[in-house]
């Protein structure tokens, strides 16, 4: 399903394309699965959930500011890259609907979201207060800035086009060198 969700686009696939796709009658897919949405709900069951436990982990390790962001990254990029391309799908089609429902799925997704969120926060504001990443960023753009990042990703990848851990690597080289404090730079206050 979450293969046709990502050829076709959420909305133009139908519980008969998936049907097809899977080799088994229209009635029987009905009887698992009432709708789209329970299909692609049950894709990404668990996945958000360790990602915000894997962000928690992170900010209460004993690892400098630096390698918590590293990780984060790099962990970020492989659980995508594990649950391709039901994540993508999800990133793509649900988070823009997510937000109006009131479903009680779709309130622990967003719940889970924005704790992810916040840990996130948490990580960038303590590199600051460490003195790790530059005081004349603002933690919030700095956090929405590498959260972008990363989901952007579901534009442009495809297993096999790159390894996660070399886009990992990349995208973790780029954006610790913008943030991270260098000894020549003058003090700057923060926001």
């Amino acid at each position: 399903a979450t293969v046709l969700f990502k050829q076709k686009g959420f909305e133009a696939t139908t519980l008969g394309d998936i049907a097809d796709a899977v080799g088994m009658d229209r009635a029987s897919l009905y009887y698992y699965f009432p709708s789209k949405n329970e299909i692609l709900q049950e894709s990404v069951a668990g996945v958000t959930g360790r990602n915000l436990e894997m962000v928690r982990g992170l900010g209460s390790s004993d690892l400098p500011p630096s390698e918590r962001i590293r990780n984060l990254i790099h962990n970020a990029l492989l659980s995508f890259h594990e649950n391709y391309p039901q994540v993508f799908v999800y990133i793509q089609e649900d988070m823009t609907r997510i937000s109006n429902r009131d479903d009680p799925w779709a309130q622990t997704m967003l719940k889970q979201t924005r704790e992810f969120e916040e840990a996130l926060l948490d990580l960038i504001r303590d590199g600051v207060d460490q003195g790790a990443f530059r005081p004349d960023l603002n933690p919030v753009l700095v956090a929405h800035a590498m959260w972008g990042m990363i989901n952007w990703t579901h534009r442009w990848y495809r297993p096999g086009q790159f390894e996660p851990t070399e886009i990992a690597d990349e995208f973790a080289n780029v954006f610790l060198r913008g943030i991270e404090s260098r000894p020549d730079e003058v003090e700057q206050p923060s926001h």
